[in-house]
């Protein structure tokens, strides 16, 4: 298998952020005198873009969008304040994103994380890493799995489709991947399981970091 680029999914794939979502939403949730949700819930409430995340959260009759874009608000005012109180990188991330640069490997970011949260997150848990391109998410542009955010980076550093590997934890990773024709790679590391990675058209699938790692140093 050749490759030129890596584009990473942040949530789940690179950093483990469950805690700190988990607790801003539910600390929103507690003030707003709704029930909390267990941590483990979150695994499945994120992914899809923060709008949805708050929607998801939300007893299924205030889930208009009136009250999605409150808690939205909410959320963001708790979550700018403790996005990294539990918040670390996977153990292997830092060698497996030394050992891409090492090769001369373009990495970069897609997420559907609000874009503000991706770069704080770059600069301060991966500040001696290069980047080629750190890119979250915009209300005017679709989130994943939609294409458009795969497309615009590699337009923008004028990569082919089949010179990426697309890492990442969830369906929706993907099948980004897919609508964007690169290769699938799942990282079962994150917060779904290797079953939903399978069912959903991974090429790959790894238990840890350490493990995609050594499959590409073998290539």
């Amino acid at each position: 298998m050749d490759y030129k680029a890596v584009i990473f999914d942040l949530d789940g794939t690179l950093v483990n952020t469950i805690k700190d979502i988990a607790n801003s939403m539910n600390r929103v949730l507690k003030q707003m005198n709704l029930p909390n949700h267990p941590i483990e819930d979150y695994r499945y409430f994120v992914g899809a873009g923060l709008k949805e995340l708050c929607r998801r959260v939300l007893p299924q009759e205030m889930q208009n969008e009136e009250n999605v874009l409150k808690f939205r608000e909410l959320f963001n005012l708790d979550y700018d304040k403790n996005w990294h109180n539990d918040t670390t990188a996977y153990p292997g991330i830092e060698e497996l994103l030394e050992y891409l640069f090492s090769q001369n490997k373009t990495i970069a970011i897609l997420s559907n994380k609000p874009d503000k949260f991706c770069k704080l997150f770059v600069e301060h848990f991966f500040p001696e890493v290069e980047f080629a391109m750190v890119r979250g998410n915009f209300d005017n542009i679709p989130a994943k799995p939609h294409p458009a955010g795969g497309e615009y980076i590699i337009n923008a550093l004028q990569i082919k489709a089949q010179d990426v590997l697309f890492v990442g934890d969830s369906n929706i990773d993907i099948q980004t991947a897919i609508n964007c024709k690169f290769t699938a790679i799942g990282a079962e590391w994150g917060f779904r399981t290797k079953e939903e990675l399978e069912k959903a058209g991974a090429d790959f699938i790894f238990a840890n970091p350490y493990e995609l790692l050594n499959f590409l140093k073998e290539k």
